[in-house]
């Protein structure tokens, strides 16, 4: 009986090591991919900064062309106006793509952590529950009846 006790103490705390392996690799990979994706949004960000203003100075330009020069300069400045538009909202497409990866890698890494705390607590928790019931049983008395002083007639 003893070594069939052994034997599954044994197992529940090669399972337990490996379950904190697992989270603890799972937790690292999120982290990781949080941070690329947080430097990559970054990125893109700054991209579509730098765009939008390109595209303001090059409306400016357009707008100070005189009527005087040829269509064909307005034309073509119209055109790389054109494109940078379509440029600037591929650009926004993408950042709101990384967005939404982003908030799924946040909530898959906070679910991650969580079971990491509980798997490296459940120990200690364990035995302050067993604390906390052994101080119940301890505690439970009869409350004992206060005797009433009387006063002596004098």
């Amino acid at each position: 009986m003893r070594e069939e006790l052994a034997s599954k103490l044994e197992a529940v705390r090669e399972a337990k090591q490996e379950f904190l392996r697992f989270a603890n690799q799972s937790s690292e990979k999120l982290h990781k991919e949080r941070n690329r994706l947080r430097v990559s949004l970054k990125r893109t960000n700054a991209r579509l900064k730098k765009m939008r203003l390109q595209l303001k100075k090059k409306a400016e330009r357009l707008a100070k062309l005189s009527k005087a020069s040829t269509n064909k300069t307005r034309d073509e400045m119209q055109s790389q106006i054109a494109k940078l538009k379509e440029a600037v909202k591929a650009v926004q497409d993408e950042a709101r793509t990384m967005r939404g990866e982003l908030a799924k890698v946040r909530q898959d890494l906070g679910e991650a952590r969580h079971h990491l705390f509980h798997a490296l607590h459940i120990d200690k928790a364990i035995v302050k529950v067993g604390k906390a019931m052994d101080k119940k049983k301890a505690s439970k008395k009869k409350a004992s009846k206060k005797k009433a002083s009387r006063k002596k007639a004098a």
